[in-house]
């Protein structure tokens, strides 16, 4: 049997009195005021976070070299003048008026002017929707041709019938004419798909449309009103 002699000792060295009941000290962080911005700093607990040494630059200045957009003035236009976002008004067609003298003067279709100048495009007369998507509406009539159809705006219908009947042509349904030179309306074949009637008969031709007259197309019913005619024109007031 070995002797306990050669059996492995463990020693235990007791702490000295001074130490006995004094907290340990944590280890002291280094000195970071020479120290890497970008090198990995160790945070103890319940330690707010150190700021960085970087600070983001003040941006109350104006840097002189920045680049800066200036907008150059166009030579062909006047400054004071209002800009326009929608056509071009060269691109308008224009409806050609006649005085009680003969004169003609030249309007612009869609238009309007302030008190006191001439009118553009009256009023010469009104569809009124009487069966189908818009019953009990309204559309007004102008002077020489007036393009029917659902569609409106620059690229649209002059007269536009936009209350959801989709069976109607979108620019050209029909057209209807008001000739002042000989004070009667008119109503045209147009080029969309759907037939139109007037008074319960086929339109296929040029056909002089009346006070009361019934114009069907889709599923819209549509009577004619006039305001112009023998009796009354614009140009009795000019």
């Amino acid at each position: 049997m070995d002797s306990d002699a050669d059996k492995t000792r463990m020693i235990r060295r007791s702490r000295p009195a001074s130490d006995a009941g004094t907290p340990a000290t944590p280890p002291k962080l280094p000195d970071t005021s020479h120290h890497d911005p970008d090198a990995t700093r160790i945070i103890q607990p319940n330690q707010a976070p150190q700021p960085s040494l970087h600070q983001v630059p003040e941006t109350g200045g104006i840097d002189d070299d920045a680049t800066r957009l200036i907008a150059q003035p166009n030579p062909g236009l006047d400054p004071g003048a209002p800009q326009s976002a929608g056509v071009d008004d060269s691109d308008k067609t224009k409806l050609v008026r006649r005085s009680s003298g003969g004169a003609a003067s030249v309007a612009t279709t869609g238009s309007s002017q302030g008190p006191g100048t001439s009118m553009d495009d009256p009023v010469t007369g009104w569809l009124v929707v009487i069966d189908g998507p818009g019953k009990g509406n309204q559309v007004a009539i102008g002077e020489q041709d007036n393009h029917v159809g659902r569609s409106g705006g620059a690229d649209g219908a002059r007269v536009c019938l936009d209350f959801g009947d989709h069976g109607i042509s979108r620019n050209n349904a029909f057209v209807l004419r008001y000739d002042p030179k000989k004070r009667r309306f008119k109503i045209l074949p147009g080029e969309g798909a759907n037939i139109v009637y007037l008074n319960d008969d086929d339109l296929d031709v040029p056909t002089e449309i009346k006070a009361g007259d019934v114009i069907e197309l889709s599923d819209t019913k549509l009577r004619f009103v006039p305001f112009c005619g023998p009796e009354f024109d614009w140009v009795d007031t000019e």
